[in-house]
């Protein structure tokens, strides 16, 4: 089969939704099939390149901050109408590479497939209060621009769509189509394979010195991820013969923010061992998240979490705010307020029992749902069907 993936972000980017549609596409590729991408430029990028097999395509496309969209846009939608192949998947909602096709759709005749990833703008509320001014005033705007997606955007040219795929049995999406007589089918998110070998020693050098068990969060610096609210519960804890290690791909204001924030919690609490680390290679994250005790997600906003299903494919138990699909996952706690979080870390530390539940429990989970084989199998036959 000829494929083409629509997709805003793709690597060397390494958020949830490219590292998702990487393995994908790599996947069918080595499967026999011919994969192409068309995506967004980033700074230095070459336009058109080959990775591990699978063709990219990069058009210089912009979101502004009124969720209005510039850049190559007529060469963009030009390739896709142009492009000859057997299914065009879309992924997500709300973004450049989906929004500009969706008025064509009735003239691709592939396949055509939307891989949502959870409907963000849908759950947005108006005046509501966030970090400062110029948040609380962006996010009312998205929310009055979401109200015209939704309701008007989107259903006029959803019949055009063949099929709808979804995270999780919880994901929005299937709430939202469902309105439309259209069912999602389910496509979880997989783990790499080394995830589920045994963990070796960490040597990863900063994580090497700490010198005591730790917990850990990965992902990026921003109060989304809220990794300030992991923080304040892990002082709260009262605990200081463990660590709390935070890891995000880069610093930023949000990072600023928090590392000045742990300065305060050290006068309140007293001195915790705290790690705050950037740009930390790939290849050491397994072995890190495999020796850390507990795995902490603060998030307000979620779908399903990849690094969450790493964390229960190393047999490491998590504690998540109730965001996506953490509810229904079986290896870990939840709480509905990050403010319980606290309480939760010190019973896994006393419940062995129910520690070593959830680590079996998540393990198992994953290797009988979350191995990117079956996923990327799952693909290609809905693609067939």
């Amino acid at each position: 089969m000829k494929i083409l993936f629509l997709s805003e972000n793709y690597f060397p980017n390494v958020s949830g939704v490219p590292v998702v549609v990487r393995y994908l596409a790599e996947g069918l590729c080595k499967s026999g099939h011919a994969v192409t991408i068309a995506t967004c430029c980033y700074q230095g990028a070459p336009r058109e390149e080959i990775i591990d097999g699978v063709n990219v395509r990069r058009f210089d496309l912009h979101k502004s901050h009124l969720d209005l969209y510039s850049g190559e846009k007529e060469n963009y939608i030009k390739f896709v109408l142009g492009f000859r192949c057997d299914a065009v998947i879309m992924e997500c909602l709300q973004c450049a590479t989906t929004d500009l096709i969706l008025p064509y759709l009735s003239g691709i005749k592939a396949k055509k497939i939307l891989h949502s990833h959870g409907l963000s703008g849908i759950d947005l509320k108006p005046f509501e209060r966030k970090v400062d001014l110029l948040h609380s005033v962006s996010n009312t705007w998205h929310w009055m621009h979401a109200q015209w997606y939704y309701r008007v955007f989107v259903p006029k040219y959803i019949k055009s769509i063949d099929t709808v795929l979804c995270l999780s049995e919880v994901d929005n999406t299937i709430d939202f189509f469902e309105k439309y007589g259209i069912k999602p089918r389910i496509l979880p998110n997989a783990v790499e394979d080394n995830f589920l070998q045994a963990s070796k020693s960490v040597t990863q050098t900063d994580v090497a010195r700490i010198g005591k068990p730790y917990f850990l969060s990965v992902a990026y610096y921003n109060q989304i991820k809220n990794q300030l609210g992991i923080l304040e519960e892990y002082y709260r804890t009262g605990i200081t013969d463990y660590a709390m290690v935070f890891i995000g791909p880069s610093k930023n204001d949000y990072y600023d923010k928090v590392v000045a924030a742990n300065k305060d919690f050290e006068k309140k609490y007293g001195e915790h061992s705290v790690l705050f680390l950037t740009g930390v290679d790939r290849a050491y994250i397994s072995d890190i998240i495999g020796n850390a005790k507990l795995y902490l997600v603060g998030s307000t906003i979620e779908q399903f979490s990849i690094a969450m299903i790493e964390t229960m494919a190393k047999g490491v138990p998590f504690v998540s705010t109730n965001v996506g699909n953490a509810k229904t996952l079986p290896g870990g706690l939840v709480v509905d307020d990050i403010k319980e979080m606290n309480k939760k870390i010190q019973l896994l530390l006393q419940d062995n029992e129910l520690y070593q539940t959830l680590s079996v429990d998540g393990h198992h989970y994953v290797r009988n749902h979350c191995i990117r084989s079956k996923v990327v199998g799952q693909l290609a036959e809905i693609i067939k069907t």
